[in-house]
């Protein structure tokens, strides 16, 4: 993933996470030991606009035990230093392909919460400020009958009103590109698409 000013590119390595001044591209430098940039290969939308930051998204615990918990965190370039935006609760909620809002204030991403009582656990769209405040749901896609349907990929669009995701899914009604309008929450489907469909 390229940062915003085109100097540096932070990729997925052997080992972790890195990134590379193109500058000097025999010395890549570290950003974790674990860890997922998680989305499109070509995307910048990891990158804070001013190329001085990255989120990316880590996992902690074993999978057989139910108790991964999932932290989005964020890397200062200058610093080399990092903090964690948000954690899921004891490992109740899986967190996935996080992106940064256009302006560098919000960061996107799915999430699905274990309720309880044995429920089927579905993803939904939250949003979170990059200081780690104002956490918010904006989907409910249970209740529309979207149980695990493959939902995901969320992008901002370029004036931060709207959310566009993805599906893969046959089954799903949102299968392919579909648009989120932040402000009244209002869900409309794109295209009708009939293939796998991925990063937008």
């Amino acid at each position: 993933n390229w940062s915003p000013d085109g100097k540096m590119i932070a990729y997925e390595g052997s080992g972790g996470l890195y990134y590379v001044e193109v500058s000097n591209l025999a010395n890549p430098i570290k950003i974790s030991e674990s860890g997922s940039l998680c989305g499109g290969s070509n995307s910048v939308f990891h990158w804070l606009p001013d190329s001085k930051s990255l989120i990316y998204l880590t996992s902690n615990g074993a999978a057989y035990t139910n108790e991964v918990i999932h932290s989005i965190m964020k890397y200062d370039i200058n610093s080399r230093s990092t903090t964690k935006i948000y954690q899921d609760e004891k490992g109740s909620g899986q967190i996935r392909t996080p992106s940064i809002s256009p302006d560098g204030t919000k960061v996107v991403f799915m999430m699905s919460v274990d309720k309880g009582n044995n429920s089927q656990l579905t993803e939904n769209v939250y949003t979170i400020n990059i200081d780690g405040s104002g956490l918010t749901q904006l989907t409910n896609l249970e209740t529309e009958g979207e149980y695990g349907q493959g939902i995901g990929m969320p992008i901002f669009s370029t004036d931060n009103k709207s959310i566009f995701f993805v599906s893969n899914s046959s089954i799903s009604k949102y299968q392919g590109l579909t648009i989120l309008d932040i402000q009244t929450k209002t869900v409309t489907r794109l295209a009708n698409e009939t293939a796998n469909a991925y990063s937008p």
